[in-house]
C-alpha cells in the first residue's frame, strides 16, 4: 500500500480506529474527512514540536524528525513505517520501552491499530516515554553542537 496514493484509506482506518479506542485525537494530512466525531480534529499542518507537548500519545509513520519531536516531547509512539530509516525508529522505540510494537503500513487495520492506541496509554510506556523525553531535553544538543563549532572557528 502507497502511503501517498492511499491517504484517503488510511485516513479512514485511522478515524475508525480512533472511534473504536475512545481516544480523542488530531489528525493531519487526511484533509478534512466528513465522518469525524466531537473526539477527532483534522488539521492541515502544526508544528510537531509544539503539538506533541500536549498529547498523551503520537502516532506517525517514523520519520527521523517526526519520531524525534516525540521521544523529545516524552509522549509514547505508534508508529507505522512504510519506507527506509522509519523501521528502525519504530523497531527502536519498541525496544526502548516508548513505543508500541511497530504496525507496518502493508499490515495496517482498524483493530490492530485501536490496540496500540489503548496500548499507549499503559502507565509504565507513559512513564517510560516521560523519562526518555527529560532526558533528550535535558542533552541541549543543539547548543552543544552550537558551541563546538564557534570553538573551532578561526
Amino acid at each position: 500500500m502507497s502511503m501517498m496514493n492511499n491517504h484517503h484509506k488510511i485516513g479512514g482506518i485511522v478515524i475508525e480506529a480512533l472511534k473504536k479506542s475512545g481516544k480523542r485525537g488530531i489528525i493531519s494530512g487526511f484533509g478534512k474527512p466528513n465522518n469525524l466525531t466531537n473526539n477527532i480534529f483534522a488539521v492541515d499542518s502544526i508544528p510537531h514540536t509544539w503539538l506533541f507537548k500536549h498529547v498523551a500519545a503520537v502516532c506517525h509513520h517514523g520519520g527521523a524528525g517526526t519520531s524525534a519531536a516525540g521521544f523529545s516531547a516524552g509522549v509514547p509512539s505508534i508508529i507505522i513505517p512504510f519506507s527506509n530509516d522509519q523501521f528502525a525508529w519504530a523497531h527502536r522505540s519498541y525496544e526502548l520501552g516508548i513505543g508500541v510494537k511497530p504496525l507496518y503500513m502493508k499490515d495496517l487495520n482498524v483493530d490492530d491499530l485501536a490496540e496500540r492506541i489503548a496500548l499507549a496509554y499503559d502507565p509504565n510506556l507513559q512513564k517510560k516515554a516521560k523519562e526518555i523525553g527529560e532526558k533528550i531535553q535535558a542533552e541541549q544538543g543543539a547548543k552543544e553542537c552550537a558551541n563546538i563549532i564557534i570553538d573551532i572557528l578561526p
